[in-house]
This record gives structure tokens, sequence and C-alpha cells, in this order.
């Protein structure tokens, strides 16, 4: 008799450990990446005023872009936030005979910045926006930030095999990028209810064509990569975002950019 309860429990034992392998494979089963979207450039006659508005007319010719979850996050950040954005963003873009001007706008009901200064590690400190722009026949791409106070990072990545190594390599800020945000709500007080934040980012084109092809209409090469870490009181973990819809939350994934369309 006991032997046969032993024999049963074994059974059910063998029958447990399978259903959790087999889930767990399910679980892991690498997600087909789609082919990312191209994304447009919008040309603009007139330069663009960085003050964090978005109100100057030639952002309403720009495409815009609504942000979406990555494809692939930890089962525990999934379970914490659900299979639903709980804050929604969106990007357009503009560029002139000088400079390439990013445009973002973020729902954001707990806006919190906590470093004041630039050329930070400012996803370390709270909520961010993120510009990745490559060109595919360059290792080296760019990494700039703009955060809820307007301040601004950018990093020059050797190559992807050198990311984690990234900050033993002199690191500068971009000579003329400019970068504004305007925040509705208080900053950093996550007792009382945010609304929004959008932000503005200015980049010369001259410093992009240093590190990688000609920028202009008619040219191919430029890739982008959108992003958004967004912290707060009023989402259930930290919340990342992308354009394009990125397979998950490593961005230093080149291939995975999004061709970067320059209209005439």
């Amino acid at each position: 008799m006991l032997r046969n309860i032993r024999n049963l429990m074994q059974h059910i034992l063998t029958i447990l450990t399978l259903t959790f392998v087999i889930s767990m494979a399910a679980g892991c089963r690498t997600t087909e990446a789609p082919t990312p979207a191209p994304v447009v450039v919008t040309r603009t006659a007139s330069p663009i005023k960085i003050d964090g508005k978005l109100d100057d007319k030639a952002w309403n010719k720009a495409l815009v872009y609504q942000f979406k979850r990555p494809l692939r996050m930890s089962p525990t950040r999934h379970r914490q936030l659900g299979s639903n954005l709980h804050e929604k963003g969106s990007v357009r873009l503009l560029y002139d005979d000088s400079n390439l001007y990013v445009g973002f706008k973020f729902d954001d009901g707990d806006i919190i910045a906590f470093k004041d200064s630039d050329q930070k590690h400012h996803w370390k400190y709270g909520d961010m926006a993120e510009v990745f722009l490559k060109h595919r026949n360059k290792k080296c791409y760019y990494e700039l930030y703009v955060t809820p106070h307007g301040r601004k990072t950018c990093w020059l990545i050797p190559a992807c095999g050198l990311v984690e190594l990234t900050s033993n390599f002199p690191q500068k800020p971009m000579p003329g990028m400019k970068t504004a945000a305007r925040v509705d709500g208080t900053l950093n007080n996550i007792d009382s209810p945010d609304r929004s934040w959008s932000a503005e980012m200015k980049i010369p084109i001259a410093e992009l064509e240093k590190e990688g092809g000609k920028f202009a209409p008619g040219t191919k090469g430029w890739t982008v990569l959108l992003t958004r870490h967004n912290y707060g009181k009023s989402i259930p973990a930290r919340e990342p975002s992308t354009v394009p819809l990125f397979p998950d939350m490593h961005y230093h994934e080149p291939e995975q950019y999004a061709p970067l369309i320059i209209e005439p």
C-alpha cells in the first residue's frame, strides 16, 4: 500500500515537473520581432524654437508616432504592468538645413527627475526620453537623453561590443545640441497629481555626419530608436515604451532600429 502511494506521488511529481518545464519553455520562447516600420522626418522651412512646448506650426506637419510596450519584458514586470500601456506617449520628427528636431509628448501622473544636470545616466534618476541614432555603414552610434528638467546627455557608443565600457571612453556634450521641457504638474512631488510633460531636442546635422553618413533627402542608412523610461507613484512599476515596437528592453540592438526616411 505504501509503495503504491509512493509510486502515485512520484507519478504526480513527474507530471508537475513536466508541466512546469513546458510552461517555462513557452514563456521563454523567442517572439519573432516584426520588421521595424520606417520613421519619417518631415522638412520644415524655418528653425524650431526649443522651449519644450511643441507649439511651432511646423510640428503639425510631422507624422505622429505612438509609443508601445516592448514585445518582451521580464515575467515580474509583465505581471506588475499588465497588458496595456498605462501612460501614453508620442513623438514626431522634423529637420531643416542645419538640425534634426525631435518632439515628445507624454501623459504622466507623477513626473520624476531627481538629477538637474547634464551628462548623467538619467534613466537611473527618473523619467526621460531617449533617441538612438545610427548609420548602418558605421559601428558607432549616438544615445541622446532629455528629461523633464530639460537636461540632456550625449553618449557616443563606439560599437555594440563596447556598450558596457562606454563610460571608459572620453565623452562630452554634443556641440550645438539643445533640449527643453515643459511640465504640466509639480516635478518630484509624488503627493501632488501631475498630468503631462513634453520636450524638444535639437540635434545638429553636422555633428551626426561626423560620425555617420550624409543626412539629406534621398540618402539611406540612418536608423532610429526612440524610447521612454517612465517612473511614478501612479503606475505599478517602471514602464518602458518605444518607437518603433521593439523586441525587448535591451535597446543596444541597432539591427532592430527603424529606417529613417528623410522627406524632401
